[in-house]
């Protein structure tokens, strides 16, 4: 989900900008946990947490959502299926509220966290392990990040440009739908080769190593703190 939002990134400094790539890599994977814990105390809590630190960081998150409006219909397409298969108001009502903050989460992560950090990072913390291979594996997770971000940035300016013509897919759903992802994959393809020219001409080294933002005092704390938490769930 954080790889689709990459694609409204806006570069902004925030508090979390300041923190390293794997701390909050970290804090994606145990806050995710804790949204969908079945102990109502640490899912609140994980709620907190993460509406605190949309809420602190201005979190443009209407303009990540605009930009990935998949990412919306599926927050109804969830409520709407729970209710149907259980019957349940409270219960399809919970499960579309967990992956909303999902959605908030994941957006708090790219918002703070650009791929080149994210996977300079990685490459660093891989590499005692794996050598030159880590940084290959991060070169891969780069572009891999940051195609991921152009698909949904152009299908994000295709769909904003079909609307300023006054155009809508509800009107002949299913040729719009045709011609449109025909439109979308030339143009990736087009921009595909752009982009491997680039790192040709600047003859790109898949297996160099890359500066990497370092691991500071706070983000040791608010690993240490992150942790507590399922520890405490797990006991209590």
């Amino acid at each position: 989900m954080a790889m689709m939002l990459f694609s409204a990134r806006t570069e902004r400094r925030t508090v979390l900008t300041e923190l390293n790539p794997l701390a909050k890599i970290y804090a994606l994977i145990v806050l995710s946990l804790l949204v969908g814990s079945d102990n109502t105390m640490f899912m609140l809590l994980s709620f907190s947490i993460v509406a605190i630190s949309a809420f602190a960081v201005r979190l443009p998150l209407v303009q990540y959502l605009r930009g990935t409006p998949a990412l919306g219909v599926l927050v109804i397409f969830i409520f709407a299926t729970d209710l149907a298969i259980t019957g349940n108001p409270g219960m399809a009502t919970e499960d579309a509220t967990k992956f909303f903050f999902l959605i908030v989460l994941s957006s708090l992560f790219m918002d703070s966290t650009g791929p080149d950090d994210a996977a300079a990072s990685i490459g660093k913390f891989l590499a005692p392990v794996l050598g030159k291979k880590a940084w290959r594996f991060s070169s891969a997770v780069m572009l891999t990040l940051t195609m991921l971000a152009h698909i949904f940035t152009s299908s994000r300016e295709m769909l904003d440009a079909r609307r300023s013509r006054g155009g809508s897919f509800l009107r002949h759903p299913i040729a719009n739908t045709r011609e449109y992802t025909l439109s979308l994959l030339l143009r990736l393809f087009e921009d595909m080769g752009t982009m491997d020219l680039a790192l040709r001409s600047r003859l790109y080294d898949e297996n160099a190593a890359r500066m990497a933002l370092p691991f500071r005092k706070r983000d040791a704390i608010m690993t240490l703190c992150l942790t507590i938490l399922p520890v405490a769930e797990k006991l209590l």
